[in-house]
């Protein structure tokens, strides 16, 4: 349906625009097809919420969450970074919920990429209690997920088990097959 959005023809707002293409981005890359396609999505969407609004820096953020999520997926990590440290920053200082935890999990990931496993895992876990204080679900699947990486690459394989567990029931609970699947087959 991104596809027959973006299509239409007539007058759209920008802001509008961005956010389907920034959503086209991240459900594009997870499933799997299109992530070049989806990647070009995401710097459209990154490039218009650029100069739709100053004041709008929470769809930026999320934006550039999205289409750092989609660079790692063929390893473009120097790009990744640079988005992730933007996300950490347009959330610094904002002190709801959203804004914490997706913060967090930006810095998470990007001290993941840079071998700071340490400062993945605490800002990971910060970002999954964040992320459970305001219910969202099907986050907690995502960082759970996240955080079994990190541990298990630090040589935690019971922690890596009991958070991928943690995850795959998130998923499980919410339907999101493709999730428990994939979280399925990481335990063997």
């Amino acid at each position: 349906w991104f596809d027959a959005a973006l299509a239409c023809p007539g007058t759209v707002n920008p802001r509008t625009r961005a956010h389907v293409l920034a959503w086209a981005c991240g459900i594009g890359t997870n499933t799997g097809h299109g992530v070049e396609l989806a990647i070009n999505r995401g710097e459209e969407a990154v490039a218009v919420l650029r100069d739709v609004d100053g004041d709008d820096r929470l769809s930026l953020a999320d934006a550039c969450q999205l289409l750092a999520i989609a660079h790692t997926r063929p390893a473009q990590h120097a790009r990744s970074l640079e988005l992730f440290d933007e996300v950490a920053t347009l959330y610094a200082g904002r002190d709801d919920g959203w804004s914490r935890a997706v913060g967090a999990s930006a810095a998470g990931l990007a001290a993941g990429l840079r071998g700071d496993l340490q400062a993945a895992l605490e800002h990971h876990l910060a970002s999954m209690e964040h992320f459970t204080t305001i219910g969202a679900e099907w986050a907690v699947a995502n960082v759970g997920s996240d955080i079994a990486q990190v541990v298990e690459a630090r040589g935690d394989l019971d922690a890596a088990v009991a958070f991928t567990e943690r995850a795959m029931l998130a998923a499980r609970r919410l339907n999101l097959q493709m999730a428990e699947i994939q979280l399925c087959a990481r335990l063997g």
